[in-house]
């Protein structure tokens, strides 16, 4: 059984899930796998953006941002987030290291045993293969500049096993007050593999890629 580490957000907090250490044996028999998940490591750490697959079974996470009206002077955030297509494993702690995190709590799983919050990390233990993940949690990401602007920090993301990292699928949607707050821009620049979508009081992110993605949101307050 395929064991990986994955990181989900964010750059001041990564979030690390990590499986048991693979026995040589079992490295061995993975390194010499001709599968086509082999075949995927591409890198490693380098961000390459990719064009969606047909199938869609890459590994998703799903993430729901919203700055709130004292979110300029508290910092604060509230979060959601979901995992999909998680990799079948029998125990597996999903470790949040956030600077400043508080109120974690899991909103619903599926096709997992047993799911436990400690600290700052939950613990999964009979993880099926596709099964999923919804947590919620307040995170302070989001940032004031020197320039009296505000950045909300997002990353890094990345799916890694061994020396190679993976393919991987992240939506963010970050909503925000639009009577106080205008957006001006993100990093990286919008490609084929990185799109966003505007709508009012809000931003959506769709991303696949491989290696290691950081992004940064650029908000105003209004004049």
């Amino acid at each position: 059984m395929k064991r990986f580490f994955i990181m989900l957000p964010l750059l001041c907090g990564p979030i690390v899930l990590a499986g048991p250490v693979l026995t040589a044996e079992e490295q061995e028999a993975w390194l010499d796998d001709d599968s086509e998940l082999r075949a995927l490591a591409v890198n490693e750490g380098r961000l390459v953006f990719l064009k969606p697959p047909a199938d869609h079974t890459t590994l998703y996470s799903e993430n729901e941002l919203t700055i709130g009206e004292n979110s300029p002077d508290s910092g604060w955030v509230e979060l959601k987030q979901c995992h999909y297509q998680l990799d079948p494993v029998n125990k597996v702690d999903i470790v949040y290291t956030y600077i400043q995190m508080k109120n974690l709590r899991v909103d619903s799983y599926e096709k997992i045993g047993r799911v436990d919050v400690i600290d700052q990390s939950v613990r999964l233990e009979n993880v099926s293969h596709g099964a999923s993940l919804c947590v919620r949690a307040n995170v302070r990401v989001f940032y004031n500049n020197f320039d009296g602007s505000y950045t909300l920090r997002n990353g890094p993301y990345y799916r890694k096993f061994l020396d190679g990292y993976y393919p991987y699928h992240v939506t963010m949607t970050v909503t925000y007050p639009g009577d106080l707050l205008l957006f001006r821009g993100i990093s990286p620049e919008v490609q084929e593999g990185f799109k966003i979508i505007q709508n009012p009081n809000q931003v959506k992110v769709d991303a696949w890629f491989d290696g290691a993605l950081r992004t940064e949101m650029i908000f105003e307050l209004k004049p």
